[in-house]
């Protein structure tokens, strides 16, 4: 983070980072406002992302106390070597990191968990049961109708659709032709839903891989935003990212080679030209390479031309002035 600061960089960080390198632990539907405004966000975990779209979907209409979850939790991701359980399950102290990361994000919800790990790579299954204040009754209709069928992050399916657990899933995701048989939706069991008393109870799976994607791009919007409040007006925007962009459009770009052809038409393709429209209707843009704004960078310093320009970050870019 000192990196950044020093440097003046807004910079968005993963889940694994400590809650203390951000302004805000930030996720894009429980607490999209509180990151308009700051400089460093820290994005929830895979487990946490999921969940959090779930509780906050039924907390907008009922006003949820509490949670209980227990999440079976994938080992390693595939390909992983260096680390696996060989038939064993293993248990983690309670109450699970990612109980704790959602009283952080929606303080008003109390939570507790159990996690498990478990020998396998494809995705974490979640179940949570969810109270309502005031004794408030949530039926099973209310939740899947109003709420669950017509989030666009939550995908809902059941068992006799051939959806028999996490691996159904992953084949699924590979059937629409997604990279890598990534799913940015989590997947809800209908079957899984139950009633217990006022409570309701459900179960949902993870796609470890890919599931922080749209939230990542909730940061990137939440990050240019928060420019555009400590200005007066802003006339015109430009963006410096890693890639290959034409005509402000980005066709290629490391941190969306997970992302679907379908999802990167419809949803990446022309973020960066929503982002501005949304800040303002007429405002020019400008998106270039990291390499292209390095070597304008050291041109406009030496006052001269014929620059190379290296980015070195996360990935590296060239480019010349």
């Amino acid at each position: 983070g000192q990196i950044y600061e020093k440097l003046g960089k807004k910079a968005i960080f993963q889940g694994g980072e400590k809650n203390d390198i951000a302004d805000v632990f930030f996720h894009g539907y429980a607490n999209y406002e509180k990151g308009v405004g700051q400089n460093y966000l820290k994005l929830t975990s895979c487990n946490t992302t999921g969940l959090i779209r779930t509780v906050d979907a039924l907390d907008r209409a009922f006003d949820i106390e509490k949670v209980a979850i227990t999440i079976i939790r994938r080992v390693a991701d595939p390909g992983d070597y260096h680390r696996g359980l060989t038939n064993a399950l293993q248990m983690d102290k309670a109450p699970s990191h990612q109980a704790v990361d959602l009283m952080t994000i929606m303080p008003h919800v109390e939570a507790t968990g159990i996690l498990v790990h478990t020998p396998v790579t494809h995705g974490h299954i979640i179940t949570v049961l969810a109270t309502a204040k005031d004794g408030k009754k949530i039926t099973k209709e209310q939740a899947l109708e109003n709420f669950f069928n017509a989030h666009p992050r939550i995908r809902v399916v059941n068992i006799d659709e051939g959806f028999k657990g996490n691996a159904s899933l992953f084949k699924y995701a590979r059937d629409l032709g997604n990279r890598r048989g990534d799913m940015y939706e989590i997947g809800l069991w209908e079957d899984s839903i139950v009633e217990s008393g006022n409570d309701i109870m459900f179960a949902i799976n993870i796609p470890q891989e890919s599931v922080t994607i749209p939230e990542t791009i909730d940061g990137i919007r939440a990050a240019i935003k928060t420019a555009a409040s400590k200005m007066p007006r802003v006339d015109a925007i430009g963006v410096s990212s890693a890639g290959v962009y034409i005509d402000n459009r980005i066709m290629v770009a490391s941190l969306f080679l997970q992302v679907s052809d379908e999802d990167f038409e419809r949803k990446v393709k022309n973020m960066y030209i929503d982002v501005a429209r949304e800040i303002g209707e007429n405002i020019p843009i400008e998106v270039a390479n990291d390499g292209d704004v390095t070597a304008l960078a050291g041109a406009m310093d030496l006052d001269d031309d014929s620059v190379l320009g290296v980015a070195m970050g996360t990935s590296e870019a060239g480019g010349y002035v």
